[in-house]
């Protein structure tokens, strides 16, 4: 086997494995407590007859016998210690994150020694910032805008102002036929709409522009894909052999003085 081969398996591989392990602890959770509350599982019998000599019913009986599955004591240490796997595993984890880190980089970024953890932590941070910034409002293209450095930082006025007239309806009328001696003259009447004044509109926006926009979006996903590297790199730590499990179970079963060996053999 090669030296690499060699290796304790990396971070990555721990967590690969911790769903199975974790719901196999469930299993054996909710199956040793149901075995603890069973009481045939811990007691067994020896049923024989004997016939009297003096009587004239001597048939034989096969015997009544029941063996013992398990003592409680070996039965909470099975389950303690199949539980522990998933707690040993747990600790492994988070023993190896205590000096599992990674270089963030991501164009003239740079950020060394950041932790795994952390890592995991801003991946769910940046989607929530992207979000944020998916609803950001945009300059009207239809409009041309200029920074308004009077108003503030970050404001556009538009080049050109809008205008608008105020009209007014006036009476019109036109000579069609001139009066005679014997006929009026003929008139034609109207009402115009006449422009009186103008509204002039000025615009102002704390907008971005579509540029701006899509840069900024940009970043955050390029930081995304920063960050899921560096948690990759950092998750090819060699991760730690500490065990716990054993320690705590054996504290505890101790505790009661409840022995888990030499009493009966578990099927």
């Amino acid at each position: 086997m090669s030296e690499n081969g060699k290796k304790a398996a990396s971070l990555h591989a721990l967590l690969a494995v911790r769903k199975g392990r974790l719901e196999r602890k469930n299993e054996i959770v909710a199956e040793t407590k149901k075995v603890l509350a069973g009481k045939h599982f811990f007691g067994s019998h020896l049923k024989t007859y004997e016939p009297f000599a003096d009587k004239t019913d001597l048939t034989e009986e096969p015997e009544d016998r029941s063996h013992l599955t398990w003592t409680v004591g070996q039965k909470l240490l099975w389950g303690f210690m199949e539980v522990g796997k998933a707690l040993d595993l747990d600790f492994q984890i988070d023993k190896t994150n205590q000096v599992a880190t990674a270089t963030l980089e991501c164009g003239d970024l740079k950020i060394e020694d950041v932790p795994t953890t952390f890592l995991m932590d801003l991946e769910t941070y940046l989607g929530q910032f992207r979000s944020m910034c998916e609803g950001v409002q945009v300059l009207d293209p239809k409009i041309e805008w200029v920074p308004a450095d009077d108003k503030g930082e970050g404001v556009y006025a538009s080049k050109v102002d809008e205008i608008t007239y105020r009209t007014a309806k006036e009476r019109k009328s036109k000579v069609l036929v001139e009066a005679t001696e014997h006929h009026p003259a003929q008139i034609d009447q109207w009402n115009e709409e006449t422009r009186v004044g103008k509204y002039v509109k000025k615009l102002w926006s704390g907008s971005v522009t579509a540029f701006q926009k899509s840069e900024l979006l940009k970043a955050i996903d390029d930081l995304l894909v920063a960050t899921k590297k560096a948690l990759s790199e950092g998750n090819r730590v060699e991760h730690s052999k500490d065990k716990i499990a054993e320690k705590i179970t054996n504290w505890i079963i101790s505790r009661s003085g409840i022995k888990t060996s030499g009493v009966a053999v578990a099927k």
